[in-house]
């Protein structure tokens, strides 16, 4: 049975869908994936960036991609 995470639709919810505009590269980016967000407009999200401990960023795989920098783990 896969762990449940009630709040990460919440806060995939909260995050904007579109790129933020904050300066820095995300520490870490994940791609290519089935993310639920639980907001009836983009139930699916195919990538997020992490900068610290906030989200920064959800959008396609290749929109949140072009935001790596050289030290954001992929």
């Amino acid at each position: 049975m896969k762990p449940r995470m009630p709040w990460l639709g919440l806060v995939l919810a909260l995050a904007s869908l579109s790129v933020s505009s904050r300066p820095g590269a995300p520490d870490l980016i994940l791609v290519n994936g089935r993310i639920f967000t639980s907001n009836t407009t983009h139930p699916y999200i195919q990538a997020l960036a992490i900068r610290g401990e906030r989200i920064v960023a959800v959008r396609d795989s290749a929109t949140v991609g072009a935001l790596a920098g050289p030290q954001s783990r992929k």
